[in-house]
C-alpha cells in the first residue's frame, strides 16, 4: 500500500520506514521456522519473472542510485510472475563476490 518496511526476523520486528514506528510481527499460524537458513546472511531484494524474460533481466539496484542496474540470471524453467530472490551486494561488495556466495551457498531451487 505504498509504504516500505524493513523486517528483523531475529527480534521479530516490523520497522516503517517512513513513519520510523516499530511494532511486533509473529509468524503464521502453523508456519515453523525451517531447520537451516534458506537465504544466506546479506541483502536481498525479491522481483517477479516478468513475460519473456529469457536467460538474464536487468533490475535497479536500490544501493546504487538512480541509474545503478544489475543484471540477473532467470533460472531455467521459470515462469512469468514467479518470485525470485536475488542476492544484492552490500556496501564495497564486488558483485563477483555476491555471485560465488549464491553459487556456494544457496540451495538450488528452494521455495522462499
Amino acid at each position: 500500500r505504498g509504504q516500505d518496511y524493513e523486517y528483523d526476523f531475529k527480534e521479530m520486528k516490523q520497522k516503517n520506514l517512513g513513519s520510523e514506528k516499530h511494532r511486533d510481527i509473529r509468524p503464521p499460524r502453523a508456519m515453523k521456522q525451517p531447520p537451516a537458513p534458506i537465504l544466506p546472511a546479506g541483502n536481498v531484494i525479491v522481483v517477479k519473472v516478468p513475460k519473456d524474460a529469457g536467460n538474464v533481466i536487468e533490475i535497479k539496484d536500490p544501493s546504487a542510485g538512480a541509474d545503478g542496474k544489475i543484471k540477473v540470471a532467470v533460472p531455467e524453467g521459470a515462469k512469468e510472475g514467479a518470485q525470485m530472490a536475488v542476492p544484492l551486494p552490500g556496501k564495497d561488495e564486488d558483485v563477483k563476490a555476491v555471485m560465488e556466495k549464491q553459487k556456494s551457498g544457496w540451495p538450488g531451487g528452494a521455495k522462499a
